[in-house]
């Protein structure tokens, strides 16, 4: 199966956890939604991973500056574990011939313009350069 452009929602680890992430993948969605509705899921899931009184009264009451964005079109949520929207491209579900089960390849650019396809199985992720965007 293969999408043209989606939402991709990704957990993304700096440093040592203090709750282990169970999937890196946390959610695919639609390419037509809007950076608001985005901005709201991220919201959403993210008071699911941190479920304790004190982390989501906190999260609520920083509720101007969370999610946050550090490049255009990309959204952020947390800290130290933190969730990462993105729009990619060529999105496919592929099955493997090993019997390692179901895994997931995308086109990425980066800040810089290049196009990166990457891959997701399992726990591991890799990325491989594809090709460069024309100016």
């Amino acid at each position: 199966m293969k999408l043209k452009a989606a939402w991709l929602v990704t957990w993304e680890v700096i440093g040592r956890p203090h709750k282990p992430v169970d999937n890196e993948i946390a959610a695919i969605l639609p390419a037509r939604f809007s950076e608001r509705t985005i901005k709201f899921v991220l919201k959403l899931l993210y008071s699911q991973y941190l479920a304790s009184p004190t982390n989501l009264f906190d999260l609520a009451s920083f509720a101007k500056r969370v999610p946050y964005s550090n490049q255009p079109g990309i959204w952020c949520c947390g800290n130290s574990v933190f969730l990462r929207a993105r729009r990619v491209a060529n999105l496919e579900l592929q099955n493997d011939d090993f019997n390692t089960g179901d895994y997931l390849c995308w086109d990425e650019a980066d800040f810089q313009g290049n196009i990166w396809r990457k891959s997701y199985v399992g726990k591991t992720r890799q990325s491989r350069r594809r090709k460069k965007r024309r100016p």
